[in-house]
């Protein structure tokens, strides 16, 4: 027996918005390792602060495609959003570095598997922190398509 379509409903929503906000930090993964890697290896930059550069490319790009694919808020881009974001997705990445370092220091040790565990907590960690961040401090107001008042209110959904 088929279920009835009742709708657009919040959680469909939040599962929307989780999936884009994965999606866009699967391409800022990729373009922060690209950076890296080219600062690095062609041009032979400090790693340090070639990773102080890829961050803020791979940061600005999700910023860019997650107003556009996973929150669209109803307001245009400013430069101080775009700095809020930033200091917020360093947050949710100094968060990601300490569980690593506290998972690999004090539970797992620095064996193969043992390293992709603590790699894997920490990405939850910050991942889950940066989308909190990002839905409920950039967008408080929740007015995007993918947001939660405008499915409460029967809205479409991409």
């Amino acid at each position: 027996m088929a279920r009835p379509d009742r709708g657009p409903t919040v959680n469909s929503g939040l599962k929307q918005q989780i999936f884009w906000f994965a999606v866009v930090g699967g391409l800022g993964f990729g373009v922060d390792a690209g950076i890296l890697e080219i600062a690095v290896h062609r041009f032979d930059s400090d790693p340090y602060a070639a990773r102080a550069l890829s961050f803020l490319a791979a940061a600005s790009t999700t910023w860019i495609f997650n107003r556009w694919l996973t929150f669209r808020p109803p307001h245009k881009p400013s430069f101080g959003e775009w700095s809020l974001y930033l200091i917020l997705m360093g947050l949710g990445a100094l968060l990601n570095l300490g569980v690593y370092a506290i998972t690999v220091r004090w539970w797992l040790g620095a064996s193969p598997g043992a390293l992709l565990l603590a790699l894997a907590a920490g990405t939850g960690a910050g991942m889950t922190v940066n989308f909190l961040s990002a839905r409920y401090v950039l967008n408080p107001s929740g007015n995007g398509p993918h947001s939660r008042s405008a499915e409460v209110a029967g809205s479409p959904t991409p």
